[in-house]
């Protein structure tokens, strides 16, 4: 008998599985932390933090997909099982918390964004995204104190991010001059404001990754 019209499939619970992992884990979450999990001290709170998040996610993926595809799952499992986080000890999850700040909410930011660098990729001014750097004109103070943080900038994957509140548009354009790309994480970052006093003997190397060859930890406050 042929399932009612409003029934879950196991063709539509793959599909809309197959979307999160590509629309929201990778492209979103995943793009955005790679580079601590990559270069960040082994121990740091960043970089824990982050493979936590893709702890439970893979959780959830298995919770998910078992009745499914159970075969692949139990290698899951045996791949797993020896880290001493089996993913099927049980079916708790975190709670999700209403008060975190929505990151969907920077969608239409990102896709302006993208769509003017693409311009200049066009046009041979920049090579990638990450030769960009942004303005954007938003009032939300939370927002302001992530961009101020750094941390939208990675989010964005531009070289540079600004915000200018009474701006009419968003503004891409090339970075300027003094923005030089670290030798080690391939992420710009300015000279001028780079402290040469601590970091003056490892060469072309960011902030962050200057830290992380010293032993020192370096905190994200959000993300």
């Amino acid at each position: 008998e042929a399932f009612p019209k409003n029934a879950t499939t196991a063709k539509s619970v793959i599909s809309k599985v197959s979307e999160f992992c590509i629309d929201v884990l990778s492209n979103e979450y995943i793009n955005n932390t790679r580079d601590r999990v990559y270069t960040y001290e082994a121990d740091s709170l960043a970089r824990r933090s982050a493979q936590v998040v893709y702890y439970y996610a893979l959780k959830m993926l298995y919770q998910t997909l078992e009745p499914l595809i159970p075969f692949t799952m139990h290698e899951l499992v045996e791949t797993t099982k020896d880290s001493g986080y089996s993913i099927n000890l049980d079916n708790s999850l975190p709670a999700i918390d209403d008060s975190v700040f929505d990151y969907s909410s920077l969608n239409h930011y990102k896709v302006e964004i993208n769509k003017k660098a693409e311009e200049l990729v066009k046009n041979k001014t920049v090579n990638s995204l990450s030769e960009c750097s942004v303005v954007l004109n938003s009032n939300s103070k939370e927002i302001q104190d992530r961009i101020f943080s750094h941390e939208l900038k990675t989010y964005f994957g531009v070289g540079n991010l600004d915000n200018n509140s009474f701006a009419e548009d968003i503004v891409v354009s090339k970075l300027a001059n003094h923005y030089v790309k670290c030798e080690r994480c391939w992420n710009y970052y300015s000279s001028q404001f780079h402290d040469r006093v601590m970091y003056g003997h490892i060469p072309l190397l960011c902030i962050e990754c200057g830290m992380t060859l010293l032993g020192e930890k370096f905190t994200l406050k959000y993300m």
